[in-house]
């Protein structure tokens, strides 16, 4: 008992050391001017908006004090957003050769940002930029600051808001926490912890929830700030039907990939349920068990198993997603992990690198 006391004091005094020295690394950084905080502003066709929301970006980046980088990540716009965003100075431009989907920008851009601190924010002046160092303020406590907006603003309100309430509240059941705002569009988080789920986020408009429910279930803390939510400048590519699909497809890769019992258990006791009830009644009432009452309760007892099986493979995995205290210790591992997902993940989605290029004007 000594010997393992003594073990786990000596790998506690190893963890401090190394948060202290990655504490003294990220203040050295700030005092080079190194980049530390990546914004991401994933567009399509925000001519009307865009030069607006880089305005108010570079005035709230002006008071964090330190190093910033605005990164517009253009998904093959057909209007003049790309122009626009080219005439203005000290902007990283990546475009697009193909429309891939609002996911598939954030992606790029995740994968080339320079700082370890991202904030995202939409390009259509829906979201507060001045909230971005009052988000960037939580991150050393924090993995994630999600913006909860006060309010819907969006377009197709008598539709989006029941189904993103039935979603909320799925998603709430699955992540066994409050979730204030399951797809609000401005966030901060650690670029490496986000790097870890790389290969579960969607192309689409899902890409928010993904990331929320990612974090959730894996053991990463999350806070919410309120933020006020302003009426969209140009034309909205939210689609009511496919997008609504597009999050429920979302929730239930989500839940099979870190929670599967959380929907095997209830399905399966509810088929159980269902064929005891018929099975009884037909035994004590009716006097004639039939075969379809038999297969229920099999069916039921199959699921079951199948979800045993799934959170087993969960299990021998789960080093690959949950948050751990000392992997601060693999100083490489931002490198490792950007060159990982790209080989790991190209049979899932096709890497957002490919046919994209990268334009600054100093």
């Amino acid at each position: 008992m000594a010997q393992v006391m003594a073990h786990v004091g000596q790998k506690r005094k190893r963890v401090e050391k190394i948060k202290k020295q990655q504490v003294e690394k990220k203040e050295q950084k700030k005092e080079a001017g190194a980049i530390t905080t990546s914004i991401i502003v994933p567009t399509h066709n925000e001519e009307e908006a865009i030069a607006e929301v880089i305005a108010d970006i570079k005035s709230a980046v002006a008071t964090i004090g330190y190093g910033c980088e605005i990164i517009v990540v253009d998904d093959a716009s057909t209007d003049t957003t790309a122009q626009i965003v080219l005439n203005i100075e000290g902007i990283r431009l990546i475009r697009h050769n193909h429309n891939g989907g609002v996911g598939a920008a954030r992606k790029t851009g995740i994968l080339r940002a320079k700082g370890e601190f991202i904030v995202m924010l939409d390009g259509d002046g829906t979201y507060p930029a001045h909230m971005i160092p009052e988000l960037v303020s939580f991150l050393p406590k924090y993995d994630m600051v999600v913006g909860a907006r006060k309010q819907e603003a969006g377009t197709w309100k008598f539709l989006r808001k029941p189904a993103k309430w039935l979603l909320l509240k799925l998603a709430c059941f699955i992540a066994e926490a409050k979730i204030p705002d399951l797809n609000s569009g401005m966030r901060a988080f650690k670029k490496q912890a986000a790097l870890r789920f790389y290969g579960v986020y969607p192309d689409g408009h899902s890409w928010v929830s993904t990331i929320t429910l990612a974090f959730l279930t894996n053991g990463y803390s999350v806070k919410y700030i309120p933020i006020d939510y302003y009426k969209r400048k140009g034309h909205s590519s939210f689609h009511p039907i496919r997008d609504t699909y597009g999050y429920l497809k979302t929730i239930n890769r989500t839940v099979l990939y870190f929670k599967p019992l959380r929907f095997f258990v209830p399905f399966t006791l509810f088929i159980l349920f269902i064929g005891s009830a018929r099975f009884l009644y037909g035994a004590f009432i009716r006097h004639d068990v039939r075969e379809s009452d038999i297969m229920i309760i099999l069916s039921g007892l199959i699921i079951g198993a199948v979800g045993v099986l799934a959170d087993l493979v969960l299990k021998l995995h789960r080093h690959n997603f949950i948050k751990i205290d000392y992997e601060e210790e693999y100083e490489d591992l931002h490198d490792r992990s950007i060159l990982s997902v790209q080989g790991r993940n190209s049979a899932l989605h096709d890497s957002p690198l490919q046919g994209v290029k990268e334009e600054t004007r100093r």
